[in-house]
């Protein structure tokens, strides 16, 4: 019964709309308009702030890579303890390209590295299993900011 008293409520109300002189008409339709105008823009500010939390924090991740990829050192052992956070920073960033809903493939083209589109070499580097490594970041980088601006759009 409540919701046909609430029918019938909308019903009455739109025969006295239909029945009411064409400039009170005009200006129901006016309301409606801008009712449904700032619906509009009400939703479109949820989706640009779900956007944007999206890409603040794989915004920041991208950061934290490029200050690992210019860290500099000159012992095995901080190589050992940089390598550890590169993983950690690997990790990272897959588990958050998930979490926000990034493509299975772009999930999956960052994780695989199978080639390197334009290898750099790197004078930091302390030898060779570093350059490797930095190599592969650099890398990453690069896919991770692709992703990030498809994810932006």
């Amino acid at each position: 019964m409540l919701f046909g008293g609430t029918a019938l409520a909308i019903l009455n109300w739109l025969t006295a709309v239909f029945d009411a002189p064409i400039e009170v008409r005009a200006l129901y339709v006016l309301g409606v308009m801008a009712f449904c105008g700032v619906i509009v823009l009400a939703v479109r500010e949820v989706v640009a702030g779900r956007r944007a939390r999206k890409i603040n924090k794989l915004t920041a991740l991208r950061e934290d890579g490029v200050r690992l990829r210019n860290e500099r050192f000159s012992t095995n052992e901080a190589l050992i303890a940089w390598v550890k956070e590169w993983e950690a920073w690997d990790r990272s960033v897959i588990s958050e390209l998930e979490r926000v809903g990034a493509e299975p493939s772009d999930v999956a083209w960052f994780k695989t590295l199978d080639t390197i589109s334009n290898p750099k070499a790197f004078e930091h580097a302390i030898n060779g299993n570093h350059a490797t490594h930095l190599a592969w970041l650099s890398e990453k980088l690069e896919r991770l900011l692709t992703i990030v601006r498809q994810l932006d759009e």
